[in-house]
């Protein structure tokens, strides 16, 4: 029974040492969030044609990539922010991940292009929200900005 707890204990300890560790690849940054995963969770800083890895090391181990968080490559994080991220023209998600975070591509104006899997399960609520809404000449009407059309490929 001691061994049992000790076992756990000592398991629960490697798991927190792991959690929260990250790393920047390409100017995109992961995030540790379990023993053998990681999330994408900062890209707005990525330019032109990016790729997103299956996996990634941090510290001499390796994670596999399965979320593209929140907000990930939105240019400000604020929810009602409305900068626009002009820098990536394309993307290609590799076959683990399995969830695109909300708002992931919000306000990635000048993305056309993206190449994911069938592994995907969720897409979450405005992942990929490139029109918007502007208020004119201070009015409640809203103006409806539209941006070139989003290709989606999946393998």
């Amino acid at each position: 029974m001691l061994k049992r707890l000790l076992l756990s204990t000592i398991l629960l300890l490697a798991v927190i040492a792991v959690m929260g560790q990250s790393v920047t690849i390409d100017k995109i940054k992961y995030e540790v969030i379990s023993p053998t995963e990681a999330v994408l969770v900062d890209g707005y800083k990525a330019e032109g044609d990016v790729v997103v890895p299956e996996y990634v090391t941090i510290k001499d181990r390796q994670y596999r990539v399965i979320k593209i968080g929140d907000y990930a490559f939105k240019k400000q994080k604020k929810l009602d922010s409305k900068a626009e991220n002009t820098n990536i023209k394309s993307i290609r998600l590799p076959n683990s991940i399995i969830t695109i975070g909300w708002g992931a591509f919000d306000y990635c104006t000048t993305l056309t292009y993206v190449t994911m899997s069938n592994n995907l399960k969720n897409i979450d609520v405005g992942a990929f929200y490139i029109m918007y809404l502007e208020a004119q000449n201070n009015q409640k009407q809203p103006e409806i900005t539209k941006h070139k059309p989003l290709i989606i490929n999946i393998f």
